[in-house]
């Protein structure tokens, strides 16, 4: 992958329910089971989707997003991670399209979302398989005519 712009979603699985600190959001409570985060890479470099995910994959680095809190607990685990490149602004939808029906995907409002105004990025798709959700992700990414890829 070199310098792609694009939209991701990781899929992970929180395997017993955990506090985290989430910086500014505070301590939070996660269930058990399995959740999906939406993010964005449309810049260059380090915040080219490649960058990014490439810096969610990483064990070191500094908590700056929300997302880094969570994924540095030993309690969760990633599952997958998939992509489309688009030089469109569509993570707000893709958000929307995984979190409709769902009433309480959302369950922490501002969660990897406060630079826009979706009530989260993150979701929690409930105690579902890892490839039940990847099925999920693909159609909504279809839905929004994006080319779904995924990282083995």
């Amino acid at each position: 992958m070199t310098q792609m712009r694009g939209v991701y979603t990781l899929i992970l699985r929180v395997n017993k329910p955990t506090a985290i600190r989430i910086g500014a959001l505070g301590i939070l409570r996660f269930r058990a089971g399995t959740y999906v985060y939406v993010g964005s890479g449309l810049g260059r470099n380090a915040s080219s989707v490649e960058g990014r995910i490439a810096r969610h994959l990483g064990m070191r680095k500094k908590n700056h997003w929300h997302i880094d809190y969570l994924l540095g607990s030993a309690r969760v685990t990633l599952l997958r991670v998939t992509y489309a490149i688009t030089r469109r602004h569509v993570e707000c939808g893709l958000a929307e399209h995984l979190s409709y029906g769902r009433p309480s995907s959302c369950l922490y409002v501002h969660f990897g979302s406060s630079d826009c105004n979706c009530r989260a990025h993150l979701l929690f798709m409930g105690r579902v398989s890892g490839n039940r959700v990847l099925a999920l992700v693909r159609n909504a990414y279809r839905r929004l005519d994006l080319n779904f890829r995924h990282m083995p």
